[in-house]
């Protein structure tokens, strides 16, 4: 695991990426550690699938979100990211529609696209079973940065359907740090294992 240093050029790469999410929008109401079971108010019509359109088998319908470590609503603590908002329901019930389980036997690991322009995407582990989605405590996964501070690619996500812990390879935004390598988590349907990102130990920094 590599922590980017502070020299004059990585400071500035570092500096405008962070800018991006600091910049974005700023965050009000009281943190929260509460894993209770966020819905959409407009769940009954945002991302709805037409008639005739299937998902794989043994996929359930989207039916919420559940925020594992401290946040305020549907976002991390200091995160711009609203995994309750329309445009992450749109994907991720597209992600049901056309993926299987690609974890630990009944879960999908899936990246969301969050900035392109910085190759950053989100992740979340979705249960196929109970329809229930659990966005990983990051702001963003992409590849790992240059000298400047910038991703030339996306970063990667190591898993498979048997496999008990999955890793993401490459630089990850959270909790405005960013830190590179390989990390790796378990997740036993309540609680995550393993690496503990930024926004894990926010509550007690």
């Amino acid at each position: 695991m590599i922590k980017i240093s502070t020299g004059p050029r990585r400071y500035l790469g570092r500096a405008l990426v962070l800018g991006l999410i600091l910049s974005a929008v700023a965050r009000e109401g009281r943190p929260s550690t509460s894993d209770s079971l966020a819905v959409p108010d407009s769940a009954n019509d945002v991302g709805k699938k037409d008639e005739g359109s299937q998902r794989p088998a043994l996929n359930a319908g989207y039916v919420g979100t559940k925020m594992l470590s401290p946040h305020s609503g549907c976002s991390f603590l200091s995160s711009p990211i609203n995994f309750c908002d329309q445009r992450h329901r749109v994907l991720i019930e597209q992600v049901i529609a056309g993926q299987r389980p690609n974890f630990n036997e009944r879960y999908i690991v899936a990246e969301l696209e969050e900035w392109p322009e910085f190759f950053q995407r989100s992740v979340v582990v979705i249960n196929t079973r109970t329809g229930v989605v659990y966005p990983l405590p990051i702001d963003a996964l992409s590849g790992p940065l240059s000298i400047s501070g910038h991703s030339s690619g996306y970063g990667a996500v190591e898993t498979s359907v048997d496999a008990k812990t999955f890793c993401l390879v490459g630089a990850v935004l959270a909790y405005r740090s960013i830190t590179e390598g390989r990390f790796c988590f378990g997740f036993d349907g309540s609680r995550l294992t393993g690496y503990r990102t930024a926004y894990m130990t926010a509550d007690e920094q």
